[in-house]
């Protein structure tokens, strides 16, 4: 029985290891400045939920998430890929698909593009960069 989950350990790690190594071989788009963001104010949102425009990254601390960010900015990939990896293994940080729809929660207005989403049924919430999502239709 230890095999079977040894194995299956060893298959999701490989996934998460491929879905990172892609993150930072596509293009980013991390946030360069705090710009005017476009995101609604309110806590509320209506119709269809944002959704991922390309597989990205979130993770469950704002500070972490904007430290792979800056790490990435530097043009340190491989410390920046090292940086989300480690979050990944250590429950900290989370991979989202391209086209995943995510709930987002808005707390006020903010000139920050960076935000909370967390996947429909479940309570973990995890910081990401608004641009990285698609709003289109979302009241």
């Amino acid at each position: 029985m230890s095999t079977v989950k040894g194995c299956l350990l060893g298959v999701a790690l490989v996934v998460v290891v491929v879905t990172l190594v892609v993150l930072f071989v596509s293009p980013s788009h991390p946030p360069d400045s705090p710009a005017t963001s476009n995101h609604p104010s309110t806590t509320e949102v209506t119709g269809p939920l944002p959704r991922f425009k390309a597989a990205r990254f979130g993770c469950a601390h704002r500070e972490y998430f904007e430290k792979v960010l800056s790490i990435k900015g530097e043009g340190d990939d491989e410390a920046a890929h090292t940086k989300l990896l480690d979050g990944a293994y250590a429950g900290e940080c989370t991979v989202f698909k391209k086209g995943e729809e995510v709930y987002l929660h808005l707390d006020g207005f903010s000139l920050s593009s960076v935000v909370q989403v967390r996947r429909p049924g479940e309570t973990a919430e995890y910081w990401t960069d608004f641009t990285w999502l698609d709003t289109s239709g979302v009241k």
